[in-house]
């Protein structure tokens, strides 16, 4: 059977101008344009994947995402506010009215955030799919978002209760979850494999994490390290960690994938983790140093305005004018420039690895799926966007 190489064509200056642009106008709109923002970018990255030269489509729309933020919005402050109330009446009943515990009962309202936040993952991700189609046939994910938080508290639990270890078990059977109710047209994704694939590499990570504390933690409670030496010590673990942690992920990307089969069809990821790990901390550096240059010139250049301008003030006004306008240009200009330069050197460049090295066998019988009936928004996602949940390009 033919296997076909998917292709991305995203172009670096494009996604730089519309990055930084959209950048600039969510912070002048105070947030509101962040939904246009998320919209255009899914476009981009969406269109610069090509399947045998037929891009993916992004279908969605910045209005319906508004609209079920301010749904998801409505209901999270109902919902939050049901459990302050819960939580407050609980701790003074129980506690006797202890400042102490009732105030650490209420604190507990935190964790409640948490069911939602898989909830959020999960209708996330249907909603991207939902807009998401190829020659014209819609993706999909069937209804499942309770199910979905259940398995992920319960797995959650088993990880803690393992102090890490069987973190990979959580992670392939979330993923297992989603990937077997998602769908192309009339056909359905399967996931294969089992979820060992990803115990090796990350014995790798939970030895680093366990073996560091240790060493550091032994020295800082014997005395025999100094404080410098223990925290050199712990930039270094925090380094070595980034570094393991971040080539897991490529590592379980490339074995996820390359046990999903959608009917006929078989996917085979043939990714490099250790450059995508290079490119991602490689990135990262250059978008920091990047950013505190620019940030200093244009706060220069607005301290120099601020000095022109504070000429028609006087006494603490005419002091502070210069240093506050040097502070905010400089601070927002990281931001959009920050924002702008992730996507050029990070994101785009993660992207171009992981479509380039994906092999797909029998396209033809994908190619054979019938079209599914439209999905409604409901929140378009709001929940994701209200907690913050990132569930795909531009979140």
């Amino acid at each position: 059977m033919e296997t076909v190489r998917a292709r991305y064509s995203g172009d670096r200056s494009t996604l730089f101008d519309l990055a930084a642009k959209s950048g600039l106008l969510t912070i002048l709109t105070l947030g509101i344009y962040r939904f246009w923002m998320v919209t255009k970018l899914r476009q981009f990255y969406w269109s610069a994947i090509q399947i045998e030269g037929d891009p993916l489509e992004y279908t969605g729309r910045a209005l319906e995402k508004l609209l079920g933020f301010l749904i998801a919005l409505v209901i999270l402050a109902i919902y939050l506010g049901v459990v302050n109330i819960l939580l407050t009446f609980l701790g003074l009943s129980v506690t006797g009215g202890d400042p102490l515990i009732a105030q650490l009962a209420i604190n507990l309202s935190i964790l409640a955030t948490l069911p939602l936040i898989f909830y959020a993952q999960y209708r996330g991700t249907s909603y991207v799919l939902a807009r998401t189609s190829w020659r014209g046939i819609r993706f999909g994910l069937k209804p499942g978002a309770w199910g979905y938080t259940m398995r992920a508290l319960g797995l959650v639990l088993l990880s803690i209760v393992t102090f890490g270890i069987m973190y990979p078990y959580q992670h392939f059977k979330l993923s297992k979850y989603i990937t077997d109710r998602a769908a192309f047209g009339s056909q359905s994704f399967v996931q294969e494999g089992r979820w060992t694939l990803l115990l090796k590499p990350w014995l790798a990570v939970w030895g680093t994490i366990i073996g560091g504390a240790i060493l550091i933690g032994g020295l800082a409670s014997s005395g025999s390290g100094g404080s410098v030496l223990v925290s050199l010590l712990g930039v270094a673990l925090y380094v070595v960690i980034f570094f393991v942690s971040t080539r897991y992920f490529f590592v379980a990307f490339q074995k996820i994938w390359s046990h999903k089969r959608l009917g006929e069809t078989r996917f085979t990821s043939k990714i490099d983790p250790t450059q995508c790990t290079m490119i991602t901390a490689g990135g990262a550096i250059m978008v920091g140093l990047a950013s505190i240059v620019i940030a200093g010139l244009i706060g220069a250049a607005g301290y120099l305005l601020g000095t022109l301008l504070s000429d028609v003030f006087t006494g603490s006004v005419r002091l502070a004018l210069p240093v506050g306008l040097a502070s905010i240009l400089g601070y927002l200009s990281m931001i959009v420039v920050a924002f702008a330069l992730s996507n050029v050197l990070i994101t785009h460049r993660i992207m171009a690895q992981k479509v380039g090295s994906m092999e797909i066998e029998n396209l033809a019988a994908m190619a054979q799926s019938q079209q599914r009936a439209r999905e409604e928004a409901t929140e378009a996602g709001g929940f994701a966007d209200a907690l913050n949940v990132d569930v795909g390009i531009g979140v």
